[in-house]
């Protein structure tokens, strides 16, 4: 599966708090064997505006990220609540609109060349 990187960022740039159509994040925390530590399933609608923009900027890390490293410049806490050695594969789960669910996932599909 090969990225474009170009189209990848065009579609992260249209991932802000105002304009952006997810509803839910959920993934998990993993230990440095690849254990789950535990789950997140959050209602993104609910949050604060900071913790809104804070998830968004992570979530729109996760298509450039390596696995089983942590994402771009987020340093996470070694223990404590909210720690975590990776991230595993995405952020978030992304609920389209319906009147935009074509075309994003034909842009998508087109930069994940599936």
């Amino acid at each position: 599966m090969n990225i474009n990187r170009e189209e990848m960022l065009a579609l992260t740039r249209r991932m802000t708090v105002k304009r952006t159509s997810m509803t839910r994040i959920s993934g998990c925390y993993a230990d440095a064997e690849g254990f789950i530590d535990g789950t997140f399933n959050v209602n993104f609608l609910k949050l604060s505006p900071a913790e809104r923009e804070k998830n968004l900027e992570l979530a729109k890390t996760v298509p450039f990220a390596q696995t089983n490293q942590n994402l771009k410049r987020y340093a996470f806490p070694e223990s404590g609540q909210g720690s975590m050695l990776c991230i595993c594969f995405m952020i978030g789960m992304i609920f389209l609109q319906r009147r935009r669910i074509r075309n994003d996932w034909e842009n998508l599909s087109r930069c994940l060349s599936i």
